[in-house]
This record gives structure tokens, sequence and C-alpha cells, in this order.
């Protein structure tokens, strides 16, 4: 269920990334689930709205951290020992670094891509400018959210609907082949033990689709992506640590979650809450009626039917992608969809 409450709780989860990413937290870890599981309500997407907000804090320096490590330990520790306490310095960090960037960037998909935000936004938007105050004052939501849902469409507008309808994609079209766990995990999971070039393709598409919408598409969480560990590089490699390492990491942990949420993108349950006639009136749609709304209402007016168009096309197709900003994992996804069918089809019985 998915409601103005869910928002408002999510712009003030988001409020508290920077403090999150500021102290280094070891439970961060554990977090991304609970935060990537949680109910889509409007409450918790004003929270996430200000988390992905405020979560741009600097995190702590790695290098700041060996040295007073180092110092510390005196003369006393020999060269192998101090060595060793570097590396698990480094090994501590790191995971803690993937953990948090992880949810930062899971945080920011879910606020983008809230089928009732985008739903919200463009039903203001496509209001006559003297009923959009009063539609955005009747609802229950706080006035950082209504702000976001009154501001014109921006790059992350466009960015979160364009990959919910990827994720769409996914969810109706290709995880309904999954007949097995076992199927799912090694298609949504990369790097499970015996996995194909074929089936990686398939777990790295979202995330593929999410990293390589166009210069134009860039939004925070590209940025967190692009100078995750950035810093550190010399550092970890002084250690004997691979940053390509610490990039897969990151990277198998955000197809996965990724794929996680998307799986039930399409059955997802919208609720929010509106003053009308001096009393609380409730709305509830899904999100294949909000998707059906978003489009209606762009082909209504001339200024935006060529969103309505975009939608088809993004609904449908995919963009190739290439290695220019960003390594593109596990080949091209265009053909995901063959790929599980060929792999997951039901065997037929041998004649005898």
């Amino acid at each position: 269920m998915a409601s103005l409450a869910t928002l408002t709780k999510y712009q003030s989860e988001m409020a508290m990334l920077d403090m999150v990413e500021a102290s280094m937290d070891s439970s961060s870890a554990s977090s991304l689930s609970s935060a990537a599981s949680s109910r889509d309500h409007l409450s918790d997407l004003a929270g996430l709205e200000r988390k992905v907000r405020l979560s741009q804090s600097t995190p702590p320096s790695l290098s700041a951290s060996l040295t007073a490590s180092t110092s510390a330990s005196g003369s006393d520790g020999k060269p192998k020992e101090i060595d060793v306490k570097k590396q698990e310095k480094v090994m501590i960090y790191v995971d803690r670094r993937v953990s948090q960037t992880a949810m930062n960037m899971i945080l920011a998909l879910k606020y983008y891509t809230s089928p009732l935000r985008l739903y919200l936004k463009v039903l203001v938007q496509s209001t006559t400018p003297a009923a959009r105050e009063p539609l955005l004052l009747s609802l229950k939501a706080g006035d950082s959210l209504r702000a976001d849902l009154a501001a014109p469409w921006a790059a992350s507008d466009t960015f979160g609907l364009k990959l919910l309808l990827k994720m769409r994609r996914m969810s109706r079209e290709t995880v309904p082949l999954f007949k097995q766990n076992r199927d799912y995990m090694r298609f949504m999971k990369p790097g499970v033990e015996g996995n194909t070039p074929e089936q990686n393709r398939v777990a790295y598409y979202l995330l593929n689709e999410m990293l390589h919408p166009g210069a134009e598409l860039e939004v925070n969480l590209h940025s967190w992506f692009d100078n995750f560990i950035k810093d550190d590089i010399e550092v970890l490699e002084q250690v004997g640590f691979d940053p390509d390492d610490a990039r897969m990491d990151l990277v198998k942990k955000l197809a996965f979650e990724i794929n996680s949420y998307a799986t039930g993108i399409t059955k997802l349950q919208l609720k929010f809450k509106y003053m009308a006639n001096s009393h609380v009136a409730t709305e509830n749609i899904d999100a294949e009626t909000a998707l059906t709304n978003i489009h209606t209402m762009f082909s209504k007016d001339p200024a935006t039917v060529a969103w309505a168009t975009n939608m088809n096309i993004w609904a449908m197709t995919d963009d190739p992608k290439t290695a220019a900003r960003r390594v593109v994992m596990g080949g091209g996804a265009a053909a995901a969809k063959k790929k599980v069918q060929r792999r997951v089809a039901p065997r037929l019985p041998r004649a005898k």
C-alpha cells in the first residue's frame, strides 16, 4: 500500500542520510533491506525526499582515519602488524561505504520512481494555475513534498518515469517466467555461482538502465556512484586492496536491490488523503492505473503530448548502452526477455 503518509516518511528518512553518512554507523548495512522494502505511503515519500536532499555530506576520510590509527599505535607495533590493522580498517570502511552508498541510491531510486509521486506531480502540473494551489493545500502532505510536486517537470522526474516503465516491463514480462526461486536468484542476483553471461545480462538490465539515462538526465544518485571511494583509491592500493573489487561489490548490491524492488512494482497499491468539502477523503489506485492516468493527462495537453509518446517508447524499447560514461554490466540487455525464456522455459518430456 502506498499513501501520502508513506511519501512524508520517505522525506524524513532522507533527511537523516547526511547524519548516517557522517557517522558511518555499522548498522547501515542492515538498514538497506528494510528501507528498500518499506511501504510506499505519502508520508514515507516525504521523508525519503528529505533524505535524498540532505544526503550529500562528505564521508569521513579513510586516509585521515588510517593516519590517526597508525599514530596511535606508536612505535611499539611492528610494521607488519600495522599493515594488518590498516587492511582490517580498509575492509571495514569499504563495507560500510558500499552499504551506505547503495542505501542512498536505492532511497533516491524509490523516491524518483514512486508511482504515487509521479501521478501526483503530473496531476498538479495538469491543473489550471488557479486550481493548483488549492489542490496542493488539500493534500495531507508536508510543505517540502508539496513544493516538489508544484515544481516544474525536471530531469529527475523524467528519469523516474522512464525507469519506472523499465521496472514495470521487467515485472510484467520477465519475472513471471521464473517458476522456481533458483531461477529467480540466478537471473536477478548477479554473482551467483554458476551464472552464465545470459543470466547476468538479465541481472544487470535495470542497473544499466539506471546508470545510463543520458547526460541530460543525470541525478544525484549518479554522482554517488561516480564518486564512490574516488578519493580513497590511493589508500586502498597501498594496502593491496583493488578498488575495482569495492566497485563490483556496490554494483552487485545495487543490481539485486533494484531487481527486488521492481519485482512487485506493478502490484503496488497507492493511497493518499486530501481535504474535500471540509472532510478528509481517501483515494486508492494501483500503479498500473497511475501510469494509465499519467499517459492520459500527458495526451490531453498539446504541450505535453510528446511525453505520452516517450512513455510508449520507453515501455517497449531500450536505448543502446555504451561505455562512454559508465561501464555496461553484463553486456546488452535488449534481449533479456528472450534469454530468460530460453533458459527458464519448461523442458518437454523426452520421447520414449
